[in-house]
């Protein structure tokens, strides 16, 4: 079973196993990971399971929450990671976890360039795990609005997040009996069909998807 190993110091102070959907980290007694020190806030991060993959998520925290010394909102977690919180470091132990060359990136809208600068438009990042890309019926978005309007994403991959960390994320999973769709977190759920995402739902073909301010279409070969 996926684990947490809670450090100070170099030393091992608490051993923690991933055996619900959404653990939480904080400074709270109540929180599932209980971390009493004041560098840490009341409910400072989450660990979310989506069809085996680890999310972390930062939840609003005052100092922030560091993996392998980079400051993220949201990411899927490998094995061996190392999560920084204040003095405290946690360590993500789960060997069937995808690793980061298994990650494939597609950014369908890239930033415009100005004198220069990047200048980011508004779109959506697409992150694939290529873990067991899928040989079933194949599928995939069509986009209606925004900069990414006209463009298809097709869903090859196992599992596939859209959205923007800090905003709102969707993952799409093949599954056995089709693709489903479910809230990877952020501010809002993903809307389909004009109702928004609570858990797990199976997409059917046609059906319409609202994430941040862009629509697109759900298709799949029949």
């Amino acid at each position: 079973m996926s684990k947490l190993i809670l450090s100070l110091n170099g030393t091992q102070v608490g051993e923690y196993p991933l055996d619900k959907d959404r653990i939480t980290i904080g400074r709270r007694p109540e929180q599932d990971i209980h971390i009493d020190n004041l560098a840490i806030s009341g409910e400072h991060a989450a660990i979310v399971n989506i069809y085996n993959y680890h999310f972390i998520e930062d939840m609003g925290s005052t100092n922030g929450t560091i993996v392998n010394d980079k400051e993220i909102k949201k990411q899927v977690l490998n094995h061996n990671d190392i999560i920084q919180l204040g003095k405290y470091e946690l360590k993500y132990i789960n060997p069937k976890a995808a690793q980061t060359n298994d990650l494939e990136k597609t950014v369908v809208i890239r930033p415009n360039t100005v004198d220069g600068e990047n200048k980011p438009e508004e779109g959506i990042a697409f992150t694939g795990v290529d873990e067991e890309k899928t040989t079933a019926a194949p599928a995939w978005l069509e986009m209606h609005s925004g900069p990414t309007k006209g463009k298809r994403l097709n869903l090859t991959m196992a599992s596939t997040t859209i959205g923007r960390q800090g905003s709102q994320l969707a993952v799409i999973t093949r599954q056995t009996e089709g693709y489903y769709i479910s809230s990877g977190g952020g501010k809002t759920k993903p809307i389909v069909n004009g109702q928004p995402v609570d858990t797990m739902l199976l997409l059917q073909n046609g059906d319409t998807l609202n994430l941040d301010t862009i629509q697109m279409t759900f298709k799949i070969k029949v």
